[in-house]
């Protein structure tokens, strides 16, 4: 009976452990990418142009989980990476390791910034895929979605979305080149900064959260 209250009892402090770990993760994780909205905004030369695009930085780590080096890994006009170097460098203060201890810090890991002029073109043209599969026309399907994985370079759902229309057409390489291509990039990005415009109003989406 001791043995078997032991042992519950190591499991319990297990479990809380776990969770009060995954907590701090979290926190530490909000911290950081606090640092990134705080001091970053829509480049002005991209709202009067109304032109979006795509940064990342990819990032090395030491053995205790601080940054050791990071590089411009997809670039794009140099307004946006300006403003992405701007908000990494305030941000780096707020890094915390525990951020990474689940990793395998051998290798980089991705810093995605979007930032997008909305319109409701992306949702429509995603719609559409998505009509013509149901139709059995996986040939129109595929031109749309393959537009929107260039568009949309870091957008998993849409390299998942090529997959399965692959599939459809009997192309079972390209379809597997697709899905292994989106859990590489599931595994490999650290975080991602979305930063939106609706007309003249502008938000900062960072992990899922609007600000």
């Amino acid at each position: 009976m001791k043995q078997l209250l032991g042992i519950l009892l190591f499991f319990s402090l297990t479990s809380a452990f776990g969770q009060d770990n995954a907590l701090l993760k979290l926190e530490a994780e909000r911290a950081w990418e606090r640092g990134f909205y705080q001091s970053m905004r829509f480049p002005r030369e991209a709202l009067r142009s109304k032109t979006g695009g795509y940064v990342s930085l990819a990032l090395k780590f030491d053995s205790t989980g601080a940054i050791d080096s990071y590089r411009l890994d997809q670039e794009d006009k140099a307004f946006f990476n300006k403003e992405v170097l701007k908000g990494f460098e305030a941000a780096q203060k707020n890094w915390n390791p525990i951020i990474v201890d689940d990793k395998d810090l051998n290798q980089e890991y991705l810093l995605v910034f979007s930032f997008e002029m909305l319109s409701e073109e992306k949702e429509s043209n995603k719609n559409r895929a998505i009509r013509y599969v149901q139709k059995n026309k996986p040939e129109k399907a595929f031109k749309i979605v393959n537009r929107l994985v260039q568009d949309y370079p870091f957008d998993q759902e849409f390299l998942r979305f090529r997959s399965q229309i692959h599939r459809q057409l009997g192309q079972e390489q390209e379809a597997t080149a697709d899905l292994l291509k989106a859990q590489n990039l599931e595994s490999s990005i650290i975080s991602s900064l979305s930063f939106k415009v609706f007309g003249v109003t502008s938000t900062r989406q960072i992990s899922g959260k609007t600000f």
